[in-house]
């Protein structure tokens, strides 16, 4: 389900992809939202693959998506399984 909120957020990242680009060629885009230890609330995977799509679809030409935020932590093998599951990865160029 894409809420408002995801719609603001995929804008205000494109366009400051297109604003930063050539300067900036990369941009890592946190999946920390669905951690619940560092936030109060979590961000299902699923919508951190919408939000990757919808990037990938939207970002630069020569521009490469990254998906990070996967730090350390008992919780992150967790973290990636989830996001593997949910195909998270095909719409990142790096990991």
């Amino acid at each position: 389900m894409v809420r408002n909120q995801d719609i603001e957020f995929v804008g205000w990242v494109t366009h400051h992809m297109q604003a930063l680009y050539p300067k900036v060629k990369v941009f890592e885009i946190w999946g920390e939202p669905q951690c619940p230890l560092l936030t109060s609330g979590c961000l299902p995977p699923m919508r951190l693959a919408q939000w990757l799509e919808a990037l990938q679809k939207a970002k630069p030409e020569g521009a490469w998506l990254v998906n990070g935020g996967l730090g350390i932590g008992p919780w992150k093998d967790t973290e990636f399984v989830q996001l593997m599951q949910v195909g998270t990865m095909q719409w990142c160029d790096a990991l």
